[in-house]
C-alpha cells in the first residue's frame, strides 16, 4: 500500500511541472519568431534607430562590405524575415531553423570577433 501512495504523490506532484514545461518549445518558437520578424522587417523599413555610438572599426568594414555586394544584406534581412514568418506561423520550422543556422553562426561569429579585439 504505501508504494502505491507514494507514487500517486509523486503523480500529483509532477502533474504541474509537466504541465508548464510542456509549452516551453511554443513560447520560444513564437520569441524566436517574433525577433527574426522584427528584425527582418527593420532590415528594409529601417524602423529601430540605429545606436549613437560608431561602431568599431572592423564591424565598419565587415557591414560596409556586405552592403557593397548589393545582395547580401537584402539576402540575410529577406532570410531572417522568412524564417520568423515561418516559425509565427508554426510551418516548415525544420525547414526555418536550417535555413537561419548560418546566418545565427555569422551574427555570433561576428560579435565575439568584435568583443575580443576590443
Amino acid at each position: 500500500m504505501s508504494t502505491q501512495n507514494t507514487t500517486a504523490a509523486a503523480g500529483i506532484a509532477e502533474a504541474p511541472a509537466k504541465s508548464i514545461l510542456r509549452h516551453w518549445p511554443t513560447v520560444l518558437r513564437i520569441l524566436m519568431g517574433l525577433g527574426f520578424f522584427i528584425f527582418g522587417l527593420n532590415g528594409f523599413l529601417n524602423f529601430i534607430p540605429q545606436p549613437k555610438d560608431p561602431m568599431p572599426e572592423g564591424a565598419m568594414a565587415f557591414a560596409g562590405a556586405l552592403m557593397k555586394t548589393g545582395y547580401m544584406m537584402p539576402l540575410v534581412m529577406g532570410t531572417q524575415l522568412l524564417v520568423g514568418v515561418l516559425l509565427l506561423l508554426n510551418r516548415f520550422v525544420p525547414l526555418a531553423l536550417a535555413l537561419i543556422a548560418p546566418i545565427l553562426v555569422g551574427i555570433v561569429t561576428f560579435h565575439v570577433s568584435c568583443c575580443r579585439r576590443e
